[in-house]
């Protein structure tokens, strides 16, 4: 059942849709408690011009338990692996993929009354400005609290206090000053708004998007965003994008363009650079750059889903000096007996006015859900 693209996809990410299975008795709650996980492979290798080659080779996997709701409590556990396998033949091992850890990644309790559901401890939470990563095998966690409520039609409201986060390599960063945002999502009549405040250790950030869909026999959708953060800088983005779809084919264009001021920083967590530029490998968000991206995809129905896409920046490295990027990327879900496995290529290739600094980005991902 859909709220909105927005505010579902709000209250979903950040693990606080309520519970559909009850049990009577503490017992009941964990022996009626559902268990997930993922077993995973990643290999990633980046090729440097007059450089070393760097990267990793890496498996590993996530299990979860999620106990049945008892009187509107539950709890949630979360425990990451990743293992190197004496599998690393890269000259520089990359400190973001070439990880030997196990990590206790979710340990929460969680207590819905209504539409409103609160919970508290280490979690995941996925918001434009609070947002981990699963760009790598291991996913960085916060620990805090989230409150959600959906009471209102089709909108969701989020407020989050976060103490400590925890990096994919096990770095853990405690707030002296405890971050705290709020986040609202809702839709109507073709549109879609979403804004988020986060401060942060006396910075305020902001971001804000619209979005907006033609129904048509080729339907339009179109979107703008706000990134800006008051700090020393003071600076901030706005971008813009428009894409539609056919058929199984889509095509998008977007712009963005940063002040000069200074960069703008995403917010807290490795999944914060939400800019409608800032890709695989090079972001939007760099002091005076502006940047221009094409992109298509097409969903081959059989499984295959592939797209590309070519993004321009203009002063990247400083004033004349450009930088781009080309992505391929192709994703193929098994089905039948091998449903759930998914495999995933991508590819990168940045070049840059600056000598010796272009490169390519391989990553080769496999999943197997559960």
């Amino acid at each position: 059942m859909k709220l909105a693209k927005l505010s579902l996809a709000a209250i979903t990410v950040v693990g606080l849709t309520t519970s559909a299975f009850a049990a009577d008795t503490l017992a009941g709650a964990f022996k009626e408690g559902k268990i997930s996980g993922a077993l995973k492979g990643y290999a990633m290798h980046t090729t440097h011009d007059n450089g070393p080659t760097s990267g990793g080779n890496v498996a590993g996997g996530v299990l979860k338990f999620k106990t049945a709701d008892l009187n509107g409590f539950s709890a949630g556990f979360e425990f990451q692996t990743s293992h190197t396998l004496g599998l690393d033949q890269t000259d520089a091992p990359d400190g973001s993929i070439s990880i030997k850890t196990s990590v206790l990644s979710e340990a929460y309790l969680a207590y819905t009354m209504g539409q409103t559901t609160a919970k508290v401890g280490r979690q995941h939470i996925e918001t434009p400005l609070v947002s981990d990563s699963g760009s790598r095998l291991i996913r960085d966690y916060f620990t805090g609290a989230v409150v959600a409520n959906t009471s209102l039609q089709n909108t969701t409201l989020v407020g989050a206090y976060v103490t400590d986060w925890t990096d994919r390599d096990g770095t853990s960063t405690h707030f002296d000053t405890r971050p705290y945002t709020v986040y609202a999502a809702t839709s109507f009549a073709g549109l879609g708004l979403t804004a988020q405040y986060l401060s942060n250790d006396n910075q305020d950030q902001y971001w804000v998007e619209a979005k907006y869909s033609i129904k048509t026999a080729m339907p339009i959708n179109l979107g703008a965003q706000y990134i800006g953060v008051n700090d020393t800088y003071n600076s901030s983005l706005y971008g813009f994008k428009i894409g539609t779809s056919i058929s199984g084919l889509g095509l998008m264009a977007a712009y963005t363009s940063t002040d000069n001021a200074g960069d703008v920083p995403g917010g807290i967590g490795k999944g914060n650079d939400s800019s409608y530029n800032s890709i695989q490998k090079l972001t939007g968000a760099v002091a005076g750059v502006d940047s221009y991206q094409g992109k298509v995809s097409y969903n081959f129905k059989n499984g295959l889903s592939a797209f590309t896409r070519y993004v321009q920046y203009s002063d990247y490295s400083g004033p004349g000096l450009d930088a781009a990027e080309w992505d391929v990327d192709a994703t193929y879900k098994f089905g039948g007996s091998f449903k759930g496995l998914k495999a995933q290529v991508r590819y990168a290739m940045v070049t840059k006015d600056v000598a010796n600094s272009d490169f390519n980005d391989f990553r080769f991902i496999v999943n197997y859900n559960f």
